[in-house]
């Protein structure tokens, strides 16, 4: 249990979680401790990047709130239970919610890698880790999870080059500490999470950030003028995945299967279809 002093430490780091300096967990370990958790770096809001000081592998650590209230937590619970049952080789692993003094918080593995707002990718290979992570929307629709936030900074790519989704569903978790007669966040329908994905597809083949994309989805660059070889399959899907236009895919399952038309009728087979079919195959068989 944490004393006062290091309760008012996780309260302002709540409070202030902008500035991106390591948490000093070595030489200081009370201060850099939340329960048995070891805080290492600040990743962004409210995140950290830690270990659990058993087996000493990274994973995240996030705070959601802190709530007192029974009905809330019993929710939360629920949630998660649909949450970490995701077993799926593109979305990152959450393992657990805890609570320190009616803060609550989840653990999640940590993937090693870039954000894919921060990478390069041809075209081709884009559009396989696009697919990836199309797939992956879709494993968690099916089984009653959105994830929310469909985004650039929560895709990693790790230094094989294996894309991973990352904090699915997180967005819902967050939502139970909004106070019960506030204002309901259209946020977790999967009709949002497509919508994401379309925004991430240009993203990803335009190199145009997703935050001007959003401000400005009527001034969306020409992919031919950004790219003059792309496949002109590729730019019919681009066509019809127009970030905040009405919705030309009725489910992630439809953009996910057309995006493995088009990367199957490519020269070179994609190693992301692969890995899905793979996927499909073990989890049929």
């Amino acid at each position: 249990m944490l004393n006062d002093g290091e309760l008012g430490r996780l309260r302002d780091l709540m409070k202030d979680p902008k500035p991106a300096k390591a948490v000093p967990v070595p030489g200081a370990p009370k201060k850099g401790k939340i329960g048995k958790y070891s805080l290492i770096k600040l990743l962004g809001p409210n995140a950290w990047m830690c270990t659990d000081g058993v087996n000493h592998h990274a994973l995240v650590l996030r705070i959601l709130g802190i709530t007192r209230d029974a009905a809330a937590v019993q929710e939360l619970c629920a949630d998660l239970k649909a949450i970490v049952a995701l077993h799926h080789p593109v979305i990152a692993t959450y393992h657990k919610l805890s609570t320190v003094e009616g803060n609550y918080f989840i653990i999640r593995d940590y993937v090693e890698g870039q954000s894919l707002a921060e990478a390069t990718l041809e075209p081709q290979e884009a559009l396989a880790a696009f697919y990836e992570i199309t797939r992956a929307v879709e494993f968690a629709h099916e089984r009653g999870v959105t994830h929310g936030h469909v985004a650039a900074t929560n895709v990693i790519l790790d230094s094989s080059g294996r894309t991973y989704l990352v904090d699915a569903g997180s967005a819902r978790l967050k939502m139970r500490f909004r106070p019960r007669d506030a204002t309901p966040l259209v946020i977790d329908t999967p009709e949002r999470d497509v919508a994401g994905l379309g925004s991430l597809f240009w993203m990803m083949m335009s190199g145009t950030s997703g935050s001007r994309i959003a401000a400005s989805p009527a001034e969306l660059p020409r992919l031919r003028s950004i790219q003059p070889d792309l496949d002109p399959a590729v730019q019919d899907l681009a066509s019809r995945l127009v970030p905040n236009a009405r919705l030309k895919f009725a489910s992630a399952k439809d953009v996910a299967d057309e995006t493995a038309r088009i990367l199957t009728a490519m020269p070179q087979h994609s190693s992301g279809l692969g890995l899905m079919e793979k996927f499909k195959r073990a989890k049929n068989g």
